[in-house]
């Protein structure tokens, strides 16, 4: 993070978020993460990750609502910052929610998305990440019908509704694994 810089509370949940993100996955090292402020008064996150001793740029745009209606903008911002950045620096919306709408408005503008809810997808060289929560009229049927917090909150307070963890071991060609049957 640069220093000197006082982050607002969505600034630092929205770094928070993408230092996770690469803890999830072993191939991926976080090198380094820099919060920018823009003269309009926008936020932007720079981060330097490592994926098989590949180095790669994230240009995130954070965008506070995350609307279908407001991603123009972010999109615009996140296209001027990346060719300033490196012509390979990859363009990403961090958002508090991205509803479905806004998730495929990202997904046509191939720009990778992460929000505060679990959802997130990117497109790092050969390395593609996607990761869903339950949509948010369903965790709220399933925590009313249970009338108890899920389990999963107190796993991970920065994305409750991300699915779970499930061990997987090594057993044949990368990219193949095996996964412990339920029992």
């Amino acid at each position: 993070m640069k220093t000197g810089t006082v982050l607002t509370e969505f600034e630092t949940r929205a770094a928070d978020a993408l230092r996770a993100l690469p803890g999830r996955f072993s191939a991926i090292k976080l090198i380094e993460l820099k919060c920018e402020r823009h003269r309009g008064g926008g936020s932007a996150i720079l981060a330097r990750i490592e994926i098989h001793g590949h180095r790669h740029t994230l240009a995130c745009a954070l965008n506070s609502r995350g609307e279908p209606s407001r991603l123009g903008a972010a999109f615009r911002e996140l296209q001027t910052s990346a060719a300033l950045l490196a012509a390979d620096a990859i363009p990403i919306v961090i958002a508090p929610y991205l509803s479905p709408e806004s998730q495929a408005l990202c997904k046509e503008n191939k720009i990778g998305f992460l929000d505060f809810e679990g959802n997130a997808r990117l497109t790092v060289g050969d390395f593609f990440i996607v990761m869903r929560s339950l949509p948010r009229e369903a965790a709220l049927q399933v925590s009313a019908a249970t009338q108890s917090p899920p389990a999963r909150a107190a796993a991970d307070p920065l994305f409750p509704n991300a699915l779970p963890n499930i061990p997987c071991k090594h057993v044949g060609p990368v990219g193949t694994v095996a996964v412990p049957a339920a029992g």
